[in-house]
């Protein structure tokens, strides 16, 4: 046999209790309201994890794009070059540094490639830098070194005993120390 189904207008609608205005009701009194224990929010660990990589990530788009702005910054008003220094006088691979060296009127400042310091490392005034040869890079110096770049002994007052830059770097430097403005010492080149 089947249900008979009742129609729509004779069911029966749950009962409602209505309580008066006056009483309180438990969702309305806050003396009767018990503290929600609230659930704590665990991330998991992996979340951690591509959260930690996303944020190694971006502090190393911001030093790249810091280092950008900065050489773009020292090559605004030209007469830059790429020249390392090493404080070492022997041929070898340890000690040398990549940089960018700028003229000023009087000297050669000269700043790490991998720094962040608006400030130069060496100063080098024109006076006071003497050259004293070239050569080629030997051994591991090569890869010490950019491509191309000649190696330079030299004294100065900062303790750089050498320098690498290219071929016409070197003539500009040459040119530079020559041209130096009259009262000052000229032909520092041995």
């Amino acid at each position: 046999m089947r249900a008979r189904r009742v129609p729509s207008s004779r069911r029966r609608s749950p009962r409602v209790t209505r309580t008066p205005s006056c009483v309180p009701r438990r969702s309305c009194a806050s003396s009767t309201r018990r503290p929600d224990k609230r659930r704590e929010i665990v991330m998991p660990l992996w979340m951690w994890f591509v959260d930690s990589l996303v944020f190694v990530f971006a502090l190393l788009v911001l030093l790249i794009v810091g280092l950008l702005v900065r050489r773009r910054f020292l090559a605004r008003s030209g007469g830059t070059f790429e020249m390392s220094v090493n404080r070492s006088p022997e041929a070898q691979a340890k000690g040398w540094m990549l940089g960018l060296a700028v003229y000023k009127d009087t000297e050669l400042e000269w700043f790490r490639t991998f720094s962040l310091s608006p400030r130069p490392t060496f100063r080098f005034t024109r006076g006071d830098v003497h050259l004293e040869g070239r050569r080629e890079p030997v051994g591991h110096e090569v890869h010490a070194i950019h491509a191309g770049h000649l190696i330079v002994a030299t004294e100065n007052a900062a303790g750089v005993r050498q320098f690498a830059m290219s071929g016409n770097a070197l003539t500009g430097l040459l040119s530079w120390l020559e041209s130096s403005p009259p009262g000052q010492r000229v032909n520092n080149v041995l």
